[in-house]
């Protein structure tokens, strides 16, 4: 038997729909928006980037800023080894016991392998673990009211100091040293400190990002670390550089390029301090020195004795004279990086040294431009001859480029590997970059794969870009890097680089040691005009005061070339730690080529531990075994703002972040809106009377 039904009019079950379809409209609305607006102001509180000078004290509260009372940089250099003593003091200025992280840019290559901490009047010298085992012993420091530190590297380039059980305004001295070697580039050594970092866009897929998130320091409250909202002002976080230089050589020139510097000379020695005695760090503190005319170094050779094996450090020059490439014709692409972290003078460093390097291409050359943020585009569809209306064509591209978006980097490498080659052309690849990425072993894993005949070169941009990546995708391109920190010296940069790419690389270079040695690299990458053959080797330990021969062999063009050095080596410590740095290296680098994770791993861990290094899977740790904060007191954790790079045209770190979360939710409300217009539709024509 049927139901009865509600009779309705049509003008009441017209007036009913309506109602319900608003109704139901302003529901989906209200939902998404309150949704949108969530995720808006989380994105605003969270940023998720840590720079440099940036201690950051973990809390749930919102207390006083801890900013950086002092930080002391002191680099002494003997021959083309540099240590570095980083020094920083901070202040809990809260009434709370407080646990922090400090996040500290470190150069690519140095050996991490000292932390002393200071707090008071105690001193605590850090030991070396394994990553997991240091996290362990740091964790029931901090839960049992112990102070403790530990140092872990959370990318080849980028340190973090956690530090445990710091009192109500006391005050906390963190030391950590490591060693690194000069480059030599055209006749010029140069040193760079970083003081400051580009952030990072995607997700990181180093060797550390591979473990679990427990692992990581930055995790240790069992909780993400967040990082204080920028303020109006960003923090004046201040620095003082001392230098002992000791060249071993006459120096036609001293100084840097980054910084005003008093330079005094004490006998063979030179003595450099900033002019200011305090200096933001804002950027990269650069030293350069040059020897004098006609006494460039053809060897620099350093050992290192420890028990039965000698550790060597070799520099080698190519030869000074090198065949010109100038009658092969060049088929040269261009990248331009044009995300968010490259706005500023960033972007027109970029846009002068494209143009300069366009206008050194000559007719005989063909080229394209590729530029990218979020997405990836080209001037041309596959290089073009160099002609007059293609010349314009591309300066006029060139000026159009403004700097937005995210830093989708690897679809541009890709593109622009995989545009069809010409036979007869020499293909080179010039990549202009801050390096603001975290993915960098699926970059360098792109280069290897589609590089073919072609070499990469790269252009760092900007006052702190990122000198790993950059080195590193230079390296895996078989090309070099250059770096532009102000527009004023894009002419003279770009004429270096120019030189390089317009003579023939010495290349199949091989090494001869007087003994069996352990080498690194193992495989030695094509060298350019200017730039030296730098090796570390180990072998069995040879007799005091032996001189030691090594014979070097290559090819300049179709010229083969060879050159014996025969040298007596000076004892220098530390070699050993540079040595063990260079083979951690080595084995990360083998992740590009498959290697079988777990075996790179303990292959590290193994190398780390007997040298003392904080690498991928080991970390110092430094516990204070006196307890200094009861059970029951509360351990409060904040987070600190850091400084931008300079000329950052925000107030802190420029966000090179895609807008992906907000498109995603925008796209949901008018995918509801379209499916509720589609819903409603034929009722609208059921009503039409």
């Amino acid at each position: 038997m049927d139901k009865p039904r509600l009779r309705l009019s049509p003008r009441i079950r017209q007036a009913l729909e309506r109602s319900g379809a608003f109704l139901l409209f302003a529901t989906v609305a209200w939902l998404l928006l309150a949704t949108l607006l969530a995720q808006l102001a989380h994105a605003a509180q969270f940023p998720q980037d840590i720079g440099a000078g940036t201690l950051l004290f973990r809390s749930t509260a919102a207390l006083d800023p801890a900013a950086p009372l002092a930080t002391d940089v002191r680099i002494s250099v003997a021959g083309i080894v540099a240590r570095v003593t980083v020094a920083q003091r901070f202040r809990n200025p809260g009434t709370d016991w407080a646990e922090a992280v400090y996040a500290l840019p470190l150069p690519d290559d140095a050996a991490v392998d000292r932390l002393t901490m200071h707090i008071g009047d105690r001193v605590i010298e850090g030991e070396i673990h394994e990553r997991e085992e240091a996290k362990r012993i740091y964790t029931t420091a901090r839960d049992s009211g112990k102070r403790a530190s530990l140092v872990s590297q959370e990318t080849p380039n980028l340190f973090t100091t956690a530090v445990a059980n710091i009192g109500p305004n006391e005050i906390v001295d963190i030391t950590v040293e490591y060693l690194q070697t000069a480059r030599y580039d055209s006749g010029e050594f140069s040193l760079r400190f970083p003081m400051t970092l580009t952030p990072r866009y995607g997700a990181p897929d180093t060797a550390e990002s591979s473990l679990p998130a427990a692992q990581s320091p930055v995790a240790q409250a069992s909780e993400p670390l967040p990082v204080a909202t920028r303020a109006a002002a960003p923090p004046s976080n201040e620095a003082t550089v001392h230098v002992v230089l000791a060249a071993g050589i006459a120096l036609a020139d001293v100084g840097s390029p980054s910084h005003p510097l008093r330079v005094t000379r004490d006998q063979d020695r030179y003595v450099l301090d900033t002019l200011a005695p305090q200096v933001p760090m804002d950027r990269d503190f650069v030293l350069t020195w040059r020897p004098d005319v006609g006494q460039s170094p053809a060897l620099a050779a350093l050992t290192e004795t420890e028990g039965d094996t000698t550790y060597a450090l070799l520099m080698l020059l190519p030869p000074l004279q090198s065949q010109t490439i100038g009658h092969q014709p060049r088929e040269t692409i261009y990248v331009i990086d044009t995300s968010g972290s490259m706005a500023g003078p960033s972007i027109a460093q970029a846009r002068a040294a494209l143009k300069d390097a366009l206008g050194r291409l000559t007719g005989a050359d063909r080229f394209n431009v590729f530029e990218f943020n979020s997405t990836t585009s080209s001037l041309y569809r596959m290089p073009m001859p160099l002609t007059t209306e293609s010349y314009a064509e591309a300066l006029e591209y060139v000026d159009r480029l403004d700097a937005n978006g995210g830093t989708e980097m690897e679809p541009a490498i890709r593109a622009a590997l995989a545009q069809p080659a010409a036979a007869g052309y020499l293909r080179q690849v010039v990549f202009l970059t801050d390096g603001g990425v975290a993915n960098e072993t699926a970059l360098f894993t792109a280069i290897k794969q589609g590089l073919g005949d072609a070499r990469l070169f790269t252009i760092g941009i900007g006052a702190a870009p990122n000198s790993y990546f950059m080195r590193k995708a230079a390296e895996f391109g078989r090309g070099t890097y250059t770096h532009i920190g102000d527009t004023a010296t894009v002419g003279k940069t770009m004429q270096t680089l120019f030189d390089k790419l317009e003579h023939v690389t010495l290349t199949d270079v091989l090494v001869d040691w007087p003994a069996a040695a352990e080498l690194y690299p193992l495989e030695v990458p094509d060298l350019y005009a200017g730039e030296p053959l730098v090796l570390t080797a180990s072998f069995p330990a040879r007799p005091a005061g032996e001189p030691m021969t090594v014979t070097a062999f290559g090819h300049a063009g179709d010229t083969p070339w060879t050159q014996a050095v025969a040298a007596r080596p000076q004892e220098l410590p530390g070699i050993a730690e540079l040595w063990a740095r260079r083979k951690i290296e080595y084995l990360i680098d083998s992740r590009v080529d498959g290697t079988d994770p777990e075996l790179i791993r303990q292959l590290v861990i193994k190398v780390a531990l007997a040298h003392h290094l904080v690498s991928a899977y080991t970390s110092l740790v430094a516990v204070d075994q006196t307890p200094a904060r009861s059970a029951a007191a509360a351990l409060k954790r904040q987070a600190v703002s850091n400084m931008a790079p300079a000329g950052a045209e925000l107030a802190g770190l420029p966000q090179t972040a895609s807008s992906a979360a907000l498109y995603r939710w925008l796209g949901l409300v008018l995918l509801s809106l379209a499916g509720l217009g589609t819903w409603l539709a034929p009722a609208r024509v059921r009503s039409r009377p």
